[in-house]
């Protein structure tokens, strides 16, 4: 397991909106599915913000920064 992998399917996403957006101008759906057949059992967080080290943002700011959640099996 990656616990850096919402930060990476992001970054796939991201790309692959881009190329959408040079190439056609609309935009399709991506779907970035991760399947794990590790044989350890994944214990890493499922999405950006469980990643993110908060402690010295503010409490009223956290809202604000957007999550990213993955579809990990």
């Amino acid at each position: 397991p990656d616990k850096h992998m919402p930060a990476r399917v992001m970054n796939y996403d991201a790309a692959a909106y881009r190329y959408q957006l040079t190439k056609s101008k609309k935009l399709y759906p991506v779907l970035t599915l991760v399947v794990y057949y590790g044989k350890e059992a994944w214990n890493y967080s499922r999405n950006l913000l469980g990643n993110i080290n908060l402690q010295k943002l503010p409490e009223e700011m956290r809202p604000l920064i957007s999550d990213y959640k993955i579809k990990a099996f």
